[in-house]
């Protein structure tokens, strides 16, 4: 994905990044790469980061992910890398839908997770 592309779309309400393979991906075409760009993105109530595969740190990620506060459904399911859902996640007061399935190597969800109320 070029982030480029999203410099125009402040309203976007659903993002959908999900990988075409489920194992062994080939990381030069199914990478993301956390761009200033997608922190222009504040209005997505969707994010679908499905079997994501990032160039950048999670906790950017989930420093990003975390200031949306509109954001009602997230799925990280399949994300190789994520080892721990972090405190932040109980910023997202409006999510309803958190989708952790697959996640092989996810070993701790913050207590934090009890503070989403919906």
């Amino acid at each position: 994905m070029d982030p480029k592309s999203l410099k125009n779309s402040s309203k976007l309400r659903a993002l959908l990044l999900m990988s075409s393979h489920s194992a062994s991906p080939d990381l030069s075409s199914d990478s993301v790469s956390f761009d200033w760009t997608l922190k222009l993105l504040r209005s997505l109530r969707v994010l679908d980061f499905s079997r994501l595969h990032t160039r950048s740190p999670l906790d950017d990620l989930f420093k990003w992910i975390c200031s949306l506060k509109r954001l009602a459904y997230l799925n990280l399911s399949g994300v190789m890398d994520l080892k721990e859902v972090p405190y932040l996640i109980g910023k997202l007061r409006n999510l309803r839908t958190l989708v952790l399935s697959e996640c092989n190597n996810l070993a701790k969800l913050d207590p934090a997770i009890t503070n989403l109320k919906k």
